[in-house]
């Protein structure tokens, strides 16, 4: 009786360790899984922020370039570079596409 007793309890324990040795493996493999996804979200923008600063400094150097060309740009100047007054100036305007879609309640 006794050794009955301890089979099934060293059964129980075997399958014990087998469940628990299982789950623990998993519980491993998924945070190795999770820390390489997190390492790449990471390293993706560590890149990124590299790269808007690079890109905010290409901005501020055209930026820079464009107000002091803005500044040199005189009507004279454009007279040099062969520039001449139009006879008769064209104007463009934008009209709305149709009045249905505003809350504009003032008729015109």
């Amino acid at each position: 009786m006794k050794r009955v007793k301890t089979l099934a309890l060293y059964e129980f324990q075997r399958r014990l360790f087998f469940i628990l040795s299982t789950f623990l493996f998993l519980t491993l493999i998924s945070y190795a899984y999770l820390l390489n996804l997190t390492i790449k979200d990471i390293v993706f923008v560590d890149e990124n922020q590299k790269e808007m600063a690079n890109l905010r400094s290409t901005l501020s150097t055209l930026e820079n370039e464009y107000l002091s060309k803005g500044k040199n740009l005189t009507l004279e100047k454009a007279y040099d570079l062969g520039f001449i007054d139009a006879a008769t100036p064209t104007y463009l305007s934008r009209a709305t596409l149709s009045t249905e879609l505003s809350l504009n309640t003032v008729s015109q």
